[in-house]
């Protein structure tokens, strides 16, 4: 519960209302049973995060999210009290007391959502749409699994936002106006990027030239309320200016500083469509919703602001220097438009049903699978045999049908291309290095952590001009006597193929943790796993587009990216055909 974004979020409670540690988040007591993990991200913020002018840790996080949870933060820390614990600020009842505050505005989200959706489409319709929404995109995991994220409680403003524009469009009370600017105001000190969510009143109900003019005589008319729209929309940024301030040494602190964005380069059909944590592959369901805006003009009132958001809001998002948005399911801060999205998707369903049954059960089938593929790999991430932010289409597609991991699964995961049936495939050329010593009396050689690189590889050199390999097999025998606790680098198997000095390939597979390449010694293989001090056989085939040459060098080798020890027992390199 308590790690990486989820934490930073809610350090500002504890920090505020038990410790006193602003700026010092690192001093926590070691009396009180925190978890060393705690300790740990604490410490970790204290030493990587640049001190600001005024020597303090200030927290990368805005506050948003953490007033929010504050009622539930303070509920289960009076409950501490009473019941006599330790009241530490981070225990199972304040983590249980963030998981109820995630369902709590997650409800109410949705009911939001559905009242909002009656204004374009039927009852039924609306209901129909918030189960989708809640089962087919992954809301669904940040709901029920990653919780303490700042994208359910943006989820449920954004609805909130939505709801009270078009009240305020139907009877001009000064509350609606207080609820859009506060709301507003939460939505971008919580999000900064997000204060795109403006656009939403402001363009509402703007679909043509009078009612563009109808606009503007209703701002008119209620130019003060505007203002105190204006003054509530900044209220919320009082306590984070106060905090900047104290521990930043200005109102305007860039808590980010080593993180920005970069708007030359933005990623956007890989933040869309990639299988890095893509928006689409992993809500597929949205596909349905993007197709919805051709029906724009049975949703008219709030089509420019749909159109206007969708696109400047994916520039923005995808142009932050980890566009892929790591630790999480999913392109996640695409769930804080899935209340705007609703409506065209809920217009899609209507005209569905509205033409023939025939279409509405294609849609509906559709629709159906789309969630299905969302709970699927909501399932396989949960299990550790889905690692989204580094995934690939043909792992994907591959397991989306499958109970469990096989040796293959592994493969595709690391290599990005399914594997050949090696019965239908023909040895060529091969070539073997195995490192018996018959004097040390030992059957294999060890790379230790000082070494990148193994001190020896295994080559092969074409014969000819006219080789038909399509293939490049690497194998060998591995053991690992040292846990891999950074899954970002392991011991990497590499194979090349170079002409005259020149890189044509390279492809590499990282899973030689995984010592038993069988797999019949696990009941369930989960993708970060590693079998230590266990030899196990390794193998995969690398793809060749291009025909070898007489005289190319095709390499296998070992790197060391984990700078941890390694046994190698064999290596081999085969090409085939």
């Amino acid at each position: 519960m308590f790690y990486g974004d989820a934490l930073g979020y809610y350090l500002y409670l504890p920090a505020t209302f038990i410790y006193g540690n602003h700026g010092q988040y690192q001093q926590l007591p070691t009396d009180k049973d925190i978890d060393q993990g705690i300790h740990n991200y604490t410490s970790d913020m204290n030493t990587q995060l640049p001190k600001s002018p005024k020597g303090f840790t200030v927290n990368q996080y805005t506050y948003g999210t953490a007033a929010f949870e504050f009622p539930f933060f303070i509920t289960a820390h009076l409950l501490e009290k009473i019941t006599g614990r330790k009241a530490n600020g981070f225990s199972s009842t304040y983590e249980n007391a963030i998981r109820v505050a995630g369902v709590f505005y997650l409800l109410i989200g949705l009911f939001l959502v559905f009242k909002s959706l009656q204004e374009f489409v039927n009852r039924n319709t609306a209901i129909v749409t918030c189960c989708f929404i809640l089962i087919g995109t992954n809301l669904f995991w940040f709901s029920f699994y990653q919780p303490g994220m700042a994208h359910v409680i943006l989820f449920f403003l954004y609805a909130a936002l939505i709801y009270f524009t078009i009240q305020v469009h139907k009877r001009q009370k000064l509350v609606y106006f207080i609820a859009i600017g506060l709301t507003a105001g939460f939505i971008t000190v919580t999000r900064p990027s997000d204060i795109l969510c403006l656009l939403i009143p402001i363009c509402y109900a703007v679909y043509n030239r009078s009612s563009l003019l109808q606009k503007i005589q209703l701002l008119k008319h209620n130019a003060l309320n505007i203002f105190i729209t204006a003054v509530y929309f900044l209220l919320p940024f009082v306590p984070q200016f106060i905090y900047w301030k104290q521990y930043g040494g200005s109102f305007f602190y860039d808590s980010y500083a080593s993180q920005s964005f970069d708007f030359l380069h933005p990623k956007i059909i890989a933040g869309v469509f990639g299988f890095k944590n893509g928006w689409l592959a992993y809500t597929p369901l949205m596909i349905l919703a993007l197709c919805g805006l051709f029906f724009y003009k049975k949703f008219k009132t709030i089509s420019l602001s749909v159109f206007l958001i969708l696109p400047v809001y994916m520039y923005v998002i995808y142009s932050w220097w980890s566009y892929n948005y790591i630790n999480g399911f999913g392109s996640r801060p695409m769930i804080h438009l899935y209340p705007l999205l609703a409506i065209p998707f809920a217009v899609l369903l209507q005209t569905a049903v509205s033409k023939s049954k025939v279409t509405a059960a294609a849609l509906f089938t559709v629709a159906v699978f789309c969630s299905f593929a969302n709970l699927k790999q909501s399932v396989q991430q949960a299990k550790g045999e889905l690692w989204s932010e580094d995934s690939n289409a043909a792992f994907n597609l591959q397991t989306l049908f499958k109970q469990n991991l096989d040796y293959n699964d592994l493969v595709a995961a690391d290599i990005g291309q399914h594997q050949p049936s090696s019965t239908v495939l023909t040895t060529t050329a091969a070539q073997q290095l195995n490192f018996s010593d018959s004097v040390a009396k030992t059957d294999h050689i060890t790379i230790t952590a000082e070494q990148e690189y193994s001190p020896a590889a295994v080559k092969l050199i074409a014969a000819t001009a006219d080789e038909k390999a399509k293939w490049i097999k690497a194998s060998g025998y591995f053991n690992s006597p040292e846990q891999i606790y950074d899954w970002y680098r392991y011991h990497l198997l590499v194979v090349t193929v170079t002409r005259n000095g020149e890189l044509l390939l390279w492809q590499s597979i990282n899973k030689i943790g995984l010592a038993d390449s069988s797999c019949k010694v696990h009941d369930q293989i989960q993708l970060r796993h590693a079998d230590v001090n266990q030899w196990g056989h390794v193998y995969f085939y690398a793809p060749l587009h291009f025909q070898l040459q007489k005289g190319d060098e095709v390499t296998a080798l070992l790197w060391n990216m984990a700078r941890k020890s390694l046994l190698v027992k064999q290596l081999k390199l085969e090409l085939l055909r």
